[in-house]
């Protein structure tokens, strides 16, 4: 008969004598089945109440294991790290079967760690790689999800394989996040983890919105108030007006010789760009009227009081007659030439 046969043969044996002992042994392990994270400390209790035990107690790879007589045996580890160790609680007898042991369903795991591989330094039209993969997990039944919401991206995958995924570069994804998440599925809990980058694509500047073709500059302003050169671009370009060659700063005053071509170069490490646009200088003659009617407008009002004043001034004076120069005072009032009629003095205007 073949070798292999025969191991296989005594495989089955072992087994089913192994099922036939857990069966009939009897003991009580609480918890009986226990999900510990790696390095969490456990504690279980292995218990029978046959009196005609000998001894009880534990087999573990794992120590320390403490005894008691009154049937009952504690497994109890501060910090445990075995992944598949084979912890069992045996059972010593004076009859039949003599000895019997219960496997613990210990189930030790990892917390997924999720990772983003991702390249550095993208430019502008790249072919971007990103792997989304799981590291240090126990078990491998994780599942992976590669999420880019910003390019309606979501791809998965299961047991632990990694996912995958490339595109193109676009300047408009600059300031994207991915993110890779993992879920550990447990029969007591699920675990979620996720790690993100955000996406650094570099590219030359792009000057928005357009300038005119022909601006008309109010003399007297600042070239600044009334022209804009924007321009967007990773790293941030540098922007400078230039005219004949020169730098002209923003802040400058524009006047009637400042007329010509200018030209706004928005600049960074990855390109140039260069916009023209010739600058026509326009007077804004609003103010000056405005002025000019307002010093008017005083003018008449100083004249027209100076002539208010006059005439008032005339009105209230008033004129009066005396024919004799002879006047005596009297209790009554004041007479002429000794009399005592009263004389009224009458202003030659009235008002």
């Amino acid at each position: 008969m073949d070798f292999k046969v025969w191991i296989h043969r005594l495989v089955v044996l072992f087994t089913l004598w192994d099922r036939r002992v857990e069966a009939g042994c009897d003991v009580v392990i609480t918890p009986s089945s226990i999900f510990v994270k790696s390095g969490d400390p456990v504690r279980v209790t292995c218990s029978t109440n046959r009196k005609d035990f000998k001894a009880i107690g534990w087999n573990a790879p794992v120590s320390p294991v403490m005894k008691d007589k009154g049937g009952k045996a504690i497994w109890s580890v501060d910090n445990l790290t075995i992944r598949d160790a084979e912890v069992r609680c045996f059972l010593n007898l004076s009859a039949p079967p003599y000895h019997c042991e219960k496997k613990l369903h210990l189930f030790v795991y990892n917390l997924p760690e999720p990772t983003l591989e991702l390249e550095r330094g993208i430019h502008v039209n790249d072919t971007v790689n990103v792997t989304c993969s799981v590291k240090g997990q126990h078990p491998t039944n994780t599942t992976q999800r590669l999420l880019i919401p910003g390019l309606k991206l979501n791809l998965s995958s299961v047991n632990g394989k990694p996912v995958i995924s490339n595109f193109k570069a676009r300047k408009e994804h600059n300031g994207l996040k991915v993110i890779c998440e993992t879920h550990l599925h447990l029969p007591t809990a699920t675990y979620r983890r996720n790690s993100s980058v955000t996406l650094n694509v570099s590219f030359p500047p792009v000057i928005s919105p357009r300038l005119p073709v022909k601006p008309l500059i109010t003399a007297g302003w600042s070239l600044e108030s009334q022209l804009t050169c924007a321009a967007d671009g990773n790293p941030r370009p540098n922007i400078r007006w230039f005219k004949d060659d020169k730098v002209v700063e923003p802040s400058k005053v524009m006047d009637w010789g400042d007329e010509g071509l200018y030209e706004c170069v928005a600049e960074n490490t990855h390109g140039r760009t260069r916009r023209s646009v010739a600058i026509v200088i326009t007077h804004d003659y609003l103010p000056r009227i405005a002025g000019t009617s307002a010093v008017i407008l005083v003018f008449v009002l100083i004249i027209v009081i100076i002539f208010y004043v006059i005439y008032y001034t005339k009105n209230k004076t008033g004129q009066y007659r005396i024919e004799d120069r002879k006047i005596m005072f009297t209790k009554q009032g004041v007479g002429l030439n000794g009399g005592t009629d009263h004389i009224v003095f009458t202003p030659l205007i009235t008002l």
